[in-house]
């Protein structure tokens, strides 16, 4: 990746977020808008240009412009606002307490909310109130992709989308284990502050909502679909900077211990430190710098050739083999998919029933992702798994089972 490209599109964010001291110069503004829509910041990288002074804004923008090319933006989040918080404030109403999670906490520690736009809104509920959220959900007039998945239920609606979770991860059962157990000292129910102006609306306290993102982090650069972006690690860094006062890094560290993220909290935090402590970027070491070019090559969400990289590098000993990955993917083990349904635990004979509806379900829904992926492990380069075998040993991203 190149290096000068990475330190515009960063130094862009940071001029957004208020650091008016970095010049730019020779900008190649249309890799920047490349790299500010893959990781779903546009609204912050148009912002730092709104910024600028006439001779200074890209070629073909104006001031104009770029509030036209905002507003929607602006429009989407506040009614994905206002839409989450009539639903939120029925929750509260009828005594269903609820843990609002990640992009939610995250808004408002931005200069703007909308600089913190998300696809979806994530709440984690108890067990017990699935079907009453369920009811209030539907109620106001969302349609559903079907309740009783192990990990979340998923409701749309124009300009918004909400992810109902009875488990923070969906494969990481040693995490949920820890994050779920009555008996855990990290289990989410004890760790809470209420939202301001609600009696049964909460947010994790500061330091599990830290130790959370991290896991978070790994989970999408283990199984959630090939990497994660630069949003992550800039809200790592806003995060911290705005509690640090309030967060206990002795409780922090004893909780990523048991985790097994002590090493990856610590890589994450000094690429953040990389990018947005000072005018410049300045790595502390090559295992940094390439970790930060990791990310930048992801994405938001990650892509498909990194998904199946990370597969491989991550739980295969042998050599990768590409017809047994695609078979793999296809027809996960019975161990892998009662995680997602857990039924076939108790009714073993359904697991090929549930491998078609997999299938069927990922086929339709997921289309295009399917072909990339069986596309990408056919023509993968396998020396780069091997090499980012090595690199996920560097960066201290555990295998989590």
């Amino acid at each position: 990746m190149n290096q000068k490209i990475i330190q515009d599109f960063i130094g862009l964010i940071k001029y957004a977020l208020g650091n008016k001291h970095i010049k730019f110069e020779e900008v190649k503004w249309e890799k920047i808008f490349q790299l500010a829509f893959s990781h779903h910041v546009e609204v912050i990288i148009y912002e730092a240009t709104a910024s600028m002074s006439e001779e200074e804004i890209p070629k073909g923008l104006t001031k104009k412009k770029i509030e036209e090319i905002l507003y929607p933006f602006i429009l989407k989040d506040a009614n994905q606002i206002s839409g989450v918080e009539s639903l939120i404030k029925e929750f509260d109403e009828q005594n269903l307490s609820v843990v609002m999670l990640k992009g939610w906490v995250m808004k408002e520690l931005y200069p703007r909310t909308d600089y913190r736009y998300s696809a979806d809104t994530d709440i984690f509920i108890h067990v017990e109130d699935e079907k009453a959220i369920h009811n209030i959900i539907m109620s106001h007039e969302f349609s559903c992709n079907g309740i009783g998945e192990k990990k979340d239920t998923v409701y749309f609606k124009q300009f918004n989308t909400i992810e109902i979770h009875k488990n923070l991860f969906m494969y990481e059962e040693s995490w949920n284990s820890v994050f779920n157990d009555p008996d855990s000292h990290m289990c989410i129910w004890k760790r809470l502050e209420k939202l301001d102006g609600y009696s049964n609306i909460y947010v994790m306290d500061a330091d599990l909502f830290y130790v959370y993102h991290l896991a978070h982090m790994v989970k999408h650069l283990i199984n959630g679909g090939g990497g994660i972006g630069v949003k992550a690690i800039l809200d790592l860094w806003v995060y911290r900077t705005a509690n640090s006062e309030k967060m206990d890094f002795k409780r922090i560290n004893f909780d990523l211990d048991i985790l097994g993220l002590t090493e990856f909290a610590d890589t994450a935090w000094k690429l953040a430190i990389s990018w947005f402590a000072n005018d410049n970027i300045v790595y502390p070491n090559n295992t940094i710098k390439q970790f930060g070019d990791f990310i930048v090559s992801c994405g938001a969400y990650g892509h498909s050739e990194n998904y199946v990289m990370n597969s491989e590098a991550l739980y295969n000993a042998k050599r990768p083999n590409r017809v047994g990955y695609i078979v793999r993917r296809a027809f996960p083990s019975k161990k892998s998919m009662e995680k997602r349904f857990p039924v076939i635990k108790e009714h073993p004979v359904s697991l090929p029933f549930y491998w078609i509806k997999r299938l069927w379900r990922d086929g339709f829904r997921r289309k295009k992702e399917v072909i990339g992926e069986v596309d990408s492990a056919w023509n993968v380069n396998y020396e780069k798994v091997e090499r980012l075998h090595r690199l996920y040993r560097e960066w201290g991203v555990p295998r989590v089972e």
